[in-house]
């Protein structure tokens, strides 16, 4: 069964079909506060979830329920992402400026990574699972930033600036590890070398003043025609599709 999980306010996350609409979401409770950032493992057996009353929780998919709970002070959840290359490892950034990584056996905490000013609002796994994407809270060009780590070394190698305003979502493009793009409140979408850290496109939006929330890469490029597809969400409840050219480094609103 295809499934779409989301988390909510209301303390609670919901699992919904994609396949049967007479189907009633599944609840899974257990969280005093809002939920704030899911992740689920690559085989769809368990589910990880962070919330700002500052625990994380490990949940069994197929029964709803929970398996593991940790609570950490300060730790507001912001984001988590589970290791695609490693099924034991959930990685999870939070409002007391931290990254830290959890093992899915133990529900230990086995890595912490500081180094920021302004909390990370979004996380990205690379494929191989070496490096953690994130982007950044921020106001008036201060934070708003990308970041790359090394979790081998708990190292920062990149960081990417040029958001005015919260960098609210990040992902790595499908198929280049090297390549990353990032959403904005700032009304753009900027397309970054992952490597470097420098800029490779960018487009404003700012004639619709979308300011954006979240983004996914939809459509890896092809052979043919070296096209990613991105989706993105903004406030007012817009969706827009952007096509990142890679051969012509050129990021457009379809």
């Amino acid at each position: 069964m295809f499934s779409l999980y989301s988390c909510s306010r209301d303390t609670t996350i919901a699992r919904h079909s994609l396949t049967d609409d007479n189907a009633i979401p599944t609840t899974f409770a257990g969280h005093s506060l809002t939920v704030s950032a899911l992740a689920i493992d690559p085989s769809e057996g368990h589910l990880a979830s962070g919330s700002r009353d500052t625990s994380v929780s490990l949940w069994d998919v197929a029964t709803a329920t929970r398996l593991q709970n940790t609570s950490t002070s300060q730790n507001i959840v912001t984001c988590m992402a589970w290791v695609p290359s490693d099924a034991h490892v959930v990685a999870q950034g939070g409002e007391d400026l931290h990254l830290r990584l959890w093992d899915a056996r133990t529900w230990k905490n086995v890595q912490t990574i500081d180094g920021y000013v302004y909390f990370p609002l979004s996380l990205a796994c690379s494929p191989d699972g070496y490096y953690l994407f994130t982007s950044s809270k921020g106001f008036n060009a201060v934070g708003c930033e990308g970041r790359v780590w090394d979790r081998r070394t708990g190292k920062q190698v990149a960081e990417m600036t040029g958001h005015s305003q919260d960098a609210t979502a990040c992902a790595y493009i499908p198929g280049h590890p090297d390549e990353g793009i990032t959403a904005s409140k700032d009304s753009s979408v900027r397309v970054w070398s992952t490597v470097s850290g420098n800029l490779l496109a960018s487009t404003q939006d700012g004639a619709a003043a979308a300011m954006f929330t979240s983004l996914s890469c939809v459509e890896p490029a092809t052979a043919d025609d070296g096209v990613t597809h991105i989706l993105t969400s903004s406030f007012g409840g817009r969706i827009d599709m952007y096509a990142w050219d890679r051969a012509k480094q050129s990021l457009e609103l379809v």
